[in-house]
């Protein structure tokens, strides 16, 4: 008796990195404003036809950076917005290619759903695998290759730790006679300042009192005795310098907002 054994299949996902997609949307940039064959799009990005290149236009569809258009029999396809706004500026000077650039990174469903996951700060490979794995099916095989193109991903838009792109300078040699010009020096970064409950204080030496929030926190303050309204007023200070290790960081959501449109 023949058995069939089902092929495992993994969900989709783009077979390539964003920043890869970026560079076959500036190739195809110079012809593909308006719709053209798949076959032509296929030998500008340098392939012999389409079939060479399958995976390649649907992880850039799936960016968001090429769609398809009606064109009777035939199979035709142009960039979208995004991949204009990308194409026209290949040196990475505007604000538009950045734009569309973030929102591509995030537009494949997976992504979007890791994202929504984890942000900016995703965890150890051995998380994602799990998670890949055991709650969404894929294929052991190919879950090595997801997850270091993801993190390519986010990486490439700038979406990663606090998503802060420092750039150098470029050293202008001074003029002869000139003195060189001062390096600027990096301002010196605090140490955000905790404060720290006497684990000695027992519960009923003085006030108490507790704010629940919500997440299941809550702020509590003991004291051994009332306060001045100068001390008071200390306390509070001490509260606001504590704000970068205590407040969640939605840099990302107010950068993209809702889920957009790649036109």
């Amino acid at each position: 008796m023949n058995v069939k054994v089902k092929k495992h299949r993994s969900p989709s996902y783009p077979a390539i990195s964003l920043g890869a997609a970026v560079k076959l949307a500036e190739k195809l940039y110079p012809v593909a404003r308006h719709a053209l064959g798949a076959e032509v799009i296929a030998q500008q990005l340098g392939y012999k036809g389409l079939n060479s290149c399958t995976s390649q236009i649907a992880a850039m569809k799936q960016f968001g950076l090429l769609k398809e258009e009606k064109g009777g029999a035939d199979r035709m396809l142009r960039l979208t917005d995004w991949g204009m706004d990308i194409g026209v500026d290949p040196d990475g000077q505007s604000k538009e290619r950045r734009s569309a650039i973030e929102h591509a990174a995030l537009n494949p469903t997976l992504y979007a759903e890791l994202w929504d996951k984890w942000q900016a700060t995703p965890p150890p490979d051995g998380d994602i695998r799990r998670y890949l794995e055991r709650e969404r099916g894929f294929n052991p095989k190919h879950v090595p290759a997801c997850i270091a193109d993801y993190k390519s991903t986010l990486d490439f838009a700038g979406l990663t730790g606090d998503g802060t792109i420092e750039e150098e300078e470029p050293e202008v040699e001074p003029r002869r006679g000139q003195p060189p010009a001062p390096k600027k020096v990096a301002p010196e970064q605090k140490a955000p300042l905790m404060v720290q409950t006497p684990a000695s204080l027992p519960a009923e030496s003085g006030p108490f009192i507790s704010f629940p929030l919500p997440a299941g926190n809550a702020i509590e303050i003991r004291l051994h005795s009332k306060v001045s309204k100068n001390d008071f007023a200390r306390i509070k200070a001490l509260i606001d310098l504590s704000e970068e290790s205590l407040v969640e960081d939605a840099r990302v959501s107010m950068i993209l907002g809702p889920r957009a449109n790649p036109g």
